[in-house]
């Protein structure tokens, strides 16, 4: 992520898709709060600079909502799902 953000290249759709993708493999690997740590820069920087009503929020969202179900923290999914 901080590769991105250094190349201005993080409010790129492509780049949302690639960090959930990061984020679930991190899960996946047994890394699940890296991954949703990663997730969670991410929501805050698309909030910032477009909004918490776009489609890229909302996959993030949907992203940290999985990790959480899966991960068994069902409080923490039905916030973010």
């Amino acid at each position: 992520i901080s590769i991105l953000e250094k190349y201005g290249l993080i409010y790129m759709n492509q780049s949302i898709a690639q960090i959930c993708n990061y984020a679930v493999l991190l899960h996946d690997m047994g890394e699940s709060e890296r991954g949703l740590s990663a997730l969670r820069r991410c929501a805050k920087t698309v909030k910032e600079h477009n909004s918490e009503l776009s489609s890229d929020y909302a996959a993030i969202q949907e992203a940290m909502g999985s990790i959480n179900l899966a991960c068994g923290r069902l409080d923490k999914a039905r916030e973010h799902l």
